[in-house]
């Protein structure tokens, strides 16, 4: 079965020099008993199936790689955690954690957030994995599935913090 049309078009193309007395090679290609080395006019092409992983102009030394796949698209972040000792809060630590401007706008950005010390029961196991090693206090990033997207150190300024969370001023 022919899925996709670079697969056609070398079908074709095997067809037609097959048909009008061209010349072209099959190989079982080295390792891998679904792929096939096929040489026709000049050109050498890998097949896997009926999927082309690469093609090459016989007599070039590097081959034509396929399209590289789409990326995957940024995690969104939808969770902030302030992860501390709490024991261990200074003054200016307990400015930055409770200041009501970076909170009004993680949540004006649809953000929730925690402050939360890092032996509390209900501390998410990927959060606290993620900062098991960390210098606290940090700032944990999740995605809507509760995966870890950053920690870094919580800023020491309140200008940092809120420039963290998003421009707030």
């Amino acid at each position: 079965m022919i899925r996709t049309p670079i697969a056609a078009a070398i079908a074709a193309l095997l067809f037609c020099a097959a048909a009008f007395g061209g010349e072209f090679t099959r190989t079982p290609f080295p390792g891998d008993p679904t792929a096939q080395l096929i040489v026709a006019d000049g050109w050498a092409y890998i097949v896997r199936g009926t999927v082309p992983v690469a093609a090459w102009k016989i007599g070039d030394v590097t081959p034509v790689p396929p399209d590289p796949p789409d990326p995957l698209p940024p995690r969104k972040v939808v969770g902030i955690f302030l992860i501390e000792e709490q024991a261990d809060r200074t003054v200016k630590q307990a400015a930055i954690m409770d200041d009501p401007v970076w909170q009004a706008a993680a949540l004006a950005k649809g953000l929730t957030y925690r402050i939360l010390d890092k032996d509390k029961p209900d501390l998410p196991p990927a959060v606290k994995a993620a900062v098991a090693k960390s210098v606290l206090p940090v700032v944990c990033c999740t995605d809507s599935d509760g995966k870890v997207v950053s920690v870094v150190p919580m800023p020491a300024t309140l200008e940092a913090m809120r420039e963290l969370i998003g421009g707030a001023k």
